[in-house]
């Protein structure tokens, strides 16, 4: 359940003078015309001619009926219906008048005018109180940005993601502990703002982004970026990101760092990336250590399948990495003990994805016939 919270304290002892009531806005600041803007009009007739001057706002994720949200005691004076998926309602008593108003989004939100602003918020809590709790979700948000055309877009996404606890078995012990410190982090570090993870494919980079993004949820929204090609050649994206990444799964003002995600971004991360990618690297960069990273705050994690010597020297220069993490295949002995008690032991070093597939966790549909078990060579 999302739920937000606004209380105002609104002095007018006065009746406006000549105004017309009939179109308004609504609580969540929409403009209303028709029935449901006489009803608004009445709700905040009260606050202007100080009857009820203390307001108390919510709203929550709801899909039941909103007539069970009024405390005993209210009255109901006026009900709009409007299509069928949209109702607006004013219920009150000597003391408050309260507005309920729902749409065909499982979206409802309330406002309270009291007399009092300790009434206000008891009425409201009281309603709210009738919001049932929303079963646990181990999902994660994420801002998903990409070019549509000439244009960025961005809508926020849920992901599945499990806490670090469960998954920290899937990493070689060097790696675990690199990320056990990195995870528990609270705030960023001293150092600097880029997180480097680089490695072969299959060694579990993405599945420890989504657990990353889960355990910095409370101080760091997540950024994800669909085209990092287009948003390092395209400056004007890049400030978009930056600037204009939508809330997610915060208060309203969200004070939180963000971490822009951007995976596979060997082009720009190569030892002739300045060469090739041109000035790409010079505004990744920026984003780290540059007015434009420092005006904001932005933490930027890149992956990468390159070898850490391959890579641009510009990148790991010392004071600008937060994490520098090398994430490598299991050794014989850690995969035997990760591998189920009856598995042969792999006869060489193996990633976690083919750890996966050793121990039966996954299978790949194919035409083709499977290879010998032994095939007497190297092939």
């Amino acid at each position: 359940m999302a739920v937000g919270e606004q209380d105002m304290i609104n002095e007018e002892n006065g009746p406006a003078v000549g105004s017309d009531l009939t179109a308004t806005f609504d609580v969540s600041g929409r403009y209303e015309s028709g029935a449901a803007a006489v009803v608004q009009a009445e709700f905040t007739s009260n606050q202007m001619n100080g009857l009820f001057p203390f307001v108390v706002e919510r709203s929550a994720d709801f899909a039941g009926d909103v007539l069970q949200l009024i405390p005993g005691g209210l009255q109901i004076s006026r009900h709009v219906e409007t299509a069928g998926v949209r109702s607006t309602i004013l219920a009150g008593d000597e003391r408050c008048s309260m507005l309920i108003k729902e749409n065909g989004w499982s979206k409802v939100s309330l406002a309270v005018a009291a007399s009092s602003l300790d009434y206000a918020r008891d009425v409201a809590n009281v309603a709210m109180a009738g919001v049932p709790k929303p079963a646990p979700d181990d999902r994660t948000e994420f801002a998903m940005w990409h070019m549509d055309g000439t244009s960025p877009v961005n809508r926020n996404v849920r992901i599945d993601a499990a806490p670090w606890a469960e998954i920290s078995r899937n990493y070689p012990s060097s790696v675990r502990n690199a990320l056990t410190r990195l995870a528990d982090l609270t705030g960023p570090t001293a150092g600097g703002r880029l997180i480097l993870w680089h490695g072969a494919p299959g060694t579990g980079k993405t599945t420890a982004i989504r657990t990353l993004a889960r355990q910095w949820s409370n101080w760091c929204r997540a950024v994800y970026i669909a085209d990092p090609e287009r948003l390092f050649a395209d400056s004007a994206y890049l400030a978009d990101v930056i600037t204009k990444s939508p809330r997610v799964n915060g208060p309203f003002h969200d004070d939180r760092w963000q971490i822009i995600i951007a995976e596979d971004t060997d082009e720009y991360l190569r030892s002739s990336a300045r060469r090739v990618a041109g000035a790409a690297l010079g505004r990744l960069l920026n984003v780290t250590d540059g007015i434009l990273g420092h005006g904001s705050k932005t933490l930027l994690l890149l992956t990468t399948n390159e070898r850490i010597d391959r890579l641009h020297p510009a990148l790991t220069r010392p004071g600008r990495c937060m994490a520098n993490i090398e994430f490598t295949a299991f050794g014989i002995d850690e995969a035997s003990h990760w591998l189920p008690r009856g598995t042969a032991a792999p006869s060489g070093p193996v990633t976690l994805a083919e750890l996966f597939e050793l121990s039966g966790g996954s299978a790949t549909i194919s035409t083709q016939a499977p290879p010998p078990e032994h095939s007497g060579a190297y092939l």
